[in-house]
């Protein structure tokens, strides 16, 4: 074989071996921006549901404090009545 035909070769595998690699890269690029977008998407999904479960906690909290009201009231009257016909 002469030189000619090796160099012809050898540029034909680099010209295959680099569409390769920019084939690669194409697709490291494609799985990159789907990473992002999924990632934005995770963080939207997350920051709506910390702040239903904010919300939430903010009810129950409200719910409870007046639960407890209730029971302090009804057990003042209780021990007012225990206490008056003592």
């Amino acid at each position: 074989m002469t030189n000619s035909k090796n160099s012809d070769r050898y540029l034909i595998l680099l010209e295959d071996m680099n569409a390769k690699l920019e084939t690669v890269a194409e697709g490291y690029d494609q799985l990159n921006h789907k990473i992002d977008t999924v990632e934005k998407s995770l963080r939207n999904e997350i920051n709506t549901l910390r702040t239903d479960l904010r919300t939430e906690i903010r009810l129950v909290g409200t719910h409870l404090s007046g639960r407890i009201d209730k029971l302090d009231n009804r057990t003042s009257r209780i021990e007012r009545h225990l206490f008056s016909n003592a």
